[in-house]
């Protein structure tokens, strides 16, 4: 019985962990037009340009700890990493 309480503890907690991710507003955005990248930050524009990389680390460095970036484009940042 321990087990099986343990057992349905943990499947509540995933469950729960999976319904708030990707729900609410992001704080910032990356979307894209064309070959041209923006990163917003609520109305604010802290990137526009054709440099993936760059919308998507501008995005991040926007924001503080435990706040959400939604990328709404597609590209490639090749080897880079985001920080």
């Amino acid at each position: 019985m321990v087990k099986f309480s343990i057992l349905t503890s943990l499947f509540a907690l995933a469950s729960a962990v999976s319904a708030q991710c990707g729900s609410g507003t992001p704080d910032a955005r990356v979307t894209s037009s064309g070959s041209t990248f923006t990163a917003t930050r609520g109305s604010s524009t802290v990137y526009t340009g054709t440099d993936y990389h760059a919308a998507i680390q501008a995005a991040v460095d926007s924001i503080s700890s435990g706040q959400r970036v939604s990328v709404i484009a597609s590209g490639s940042i090749g080897a880079s990493t985001i920080s």
